[in-house]
C-alpha cells in the first residue's frame, strides 16, 4: 500500500481515526474509527455526499459513538491499524484506479 498515493485529506482522515482511537483507548484502529473521521472532517466531501444520499447524520452521528463505545479498551499503547481497516485502505486504490483517479481521495475511502 502506498500511503504517497494517497490524498491529503486521505491522510488527514487516517491520522484522526488513529487519534480517535488513541484517546478513547483502543487498542486498534478500525474501519469505524475512519468513517467517524471522515464524517467530522472539515471541509470534507463525506458528509455532504452522505447527507445528498438522504442520511440522518445526527442518527449516524449517535451511531458510531455508540459502535465506537462497545470497542474493548486498554491502558497505554499505539493504536495499530486492524486487519479490517487494512482491507478498506488495499480497496481504496482499486476504486480510484477505475475511477481514473490519480491519489486515493476521502471517497475512495467511503467506498
Amino acid at each position: 500500500m502506498r500511503f504517497d498515493k494517497f490524498a491529503i485529506k486521505s491522510r488527514e482522515a487516517m491520522a484522526a481515526a488513529q487519534d480517535r482511537a488513541e484517546r478513547k483507548g483502543h487498542p486498534e484502529v478500525r474501519p469505524l474509527h475512519l468513517l467517524d473521521a471522515l464524517v467530522d472532517q472539515d471541509g470534507g466531501i463525506v458528509t455532504p455526499m452522505l447527507q445528498k444520499l438522504g442520511v440522518d447524520m445526527t442518527t449516524m452521528r449517535s451511531g458510531l459513538g455508540q459502535a465506537l463505545g462497545r470497542f474493548p479498551k486498554v491502558q497505554g499503547g499505539q493504536p495499530s491499524f486492524s486487519n479490517s481497516l487494512i482491507d478498506v485502505l488495499r480497496q481504496a486504490q482499486p476504486k480510484a484506479d477505475e475511477m481514473l483517479d490519480e491519489y486515493v481521495s476521502t471517497e475512495h475511502l467511503l467506498i
